[in-house]
């Protein structure tokens, strides 16, 4: 086994952004690319920079330190892995919560993200949007019956809703200091709002800042560069490029500065054309120095698959109690070993 050593911002700064710079825009998959018994397809980390030195073995060691997580000793397959994250340490890949319990409460509501917390769940992921008259809300979709949520006040947009959409500050007043936060921001130009509301109950270098907008991305590190933030790239804006869509997509991640990526779980497969092992997404991001976490995983098997490769840092799931309880397996049977 080799060691990987976590990289400096000396060197993230002289690496070269290579790659497109365009923005992702769309995280609708269509339901045939949509994982097993997934409600709907759902996004959810940034490369800060810097190339790895070249002559990089094979990682069996995978620093997470970039973006606040650390894995102290893992192996290709299992092995001891240990993961920090809002100063509590986790034993194994992070298992979060995909706008809270979602199959137990309704997606991004309190009650979804209270059922996560108790479920022992390592984080929760929320969808955030402005409304007209400037109110943070936790929202997904970017319409609500037909008219956008940017057009409407908050109590339009709760008036027009099944249930009530909680403001981003009730949702932070709900998991500070009990569960760690990945907030998906899902409009361009309100970074600064979401980053100063984050402020007054994180440290805003404890949170994981996710988009699929690079141009996002790129907007918080202009803000404040130790907030750890996270690319999210989904199947459909990789269509046609198979031959390269794992280099396209670690290059759009360290374009925009990201710590970490956040691909869809079919991106995760290898290009059979290649034939080369190191081909998948998983080994390119992991020579670039890039942490993994995957959505949305529903399925047993694949949850299993992932959490126990090493080269995973977590998974994003509707089924967080599904994905705890084959944690414990794997770690029982030895393929996670508890530190």
């Amino acid at each position: 086994m080799r060691g990987f050593r976590a990289t400096t911002p000396s060197e993230r700064r002289c690496r070269p952004a290579a790659g497109s710079r365009l923005a992702l825009r769309s995280d609708n998959v269509p339901a045939r690319l949509r994982d097993d018994r997934a409600p709907s397809a759902h996004p959810t980390l940034r490369p800060v920079g810097p190339h790895r030195p070249p002559g990089r073995a094979k990682s069996a060691w995978l620093s997470l330190r970039s973006v606040g997580l650390h894995r102290v000793r893992s192996c290709r397959r299992g092995g001891q892995v240990s993961l920090t994250l809002f100063g509590t340490t986790h034993d194994g890949p992070l298992v979060i919560a995909h706008r809270g319990a979602s199959r137990v409460a309704p997606g991004n509501s309190l009650a979804a993200f209270e059922a996560a917390i108790e479920a022992g769940c390592d984080a929760v992921e929320l969808d955030v949007r402005q409304t007209a008259d400037g109110v943070l809300v936790v929202h997904h979709a970017s319409r609500r019956r037909g008219i956008p949520v940017a057009r409407l006040t908050y109590q339009e947009l709760v008036h027009r809703s099944r249930h009530l959409q909680p403001r981003l500050d009730d949702a932070l007043a709900l998991c500070a200091g009990r569960i760690g936060m990945d907030v998906e921001i899902k409009d361009e130009g309100i970074e600064a709002a979401v980053l100063s509301l984050l402020a007054q109950r994180f440290p805003l270098n404890s949170l994981l800042i996710s988009s699929f907008h690079q141009t996002v991305i790129a907007a918080v590190k202009r803000i404040d560069a130790e907030v750890r933030c996270g690319l999210l790239v989904g199947p459909t804006r990789l269509q046609g490029r198979a031959g390269r869509r794992q280099a396209i997509a670690v290059d759009w991640a360290v374009g925009c500065g990201a710590d970490a990526l956040l691909p869809h779980q079919l991106l995760t497969r290898p290009v059979r054309a290649t034939r080369r092992p190191e081909a998948g997404l998983l080994d390119a991001a992991g020579r670039a120095g890039l942490p993994v976490i995957i959505w949305t995983v529903n399925g047993p098997r694949r949850m299993g698959r992932y959490l126990s490769d090493q080269r995973v840092a977590g998974i994003i799931t509707d089924l967080p109690d599904v994905a705890l309880d084959q944690k414990r397996r794997l770690q029982n049977s030895g393929a996670i070993l508890s530190s």
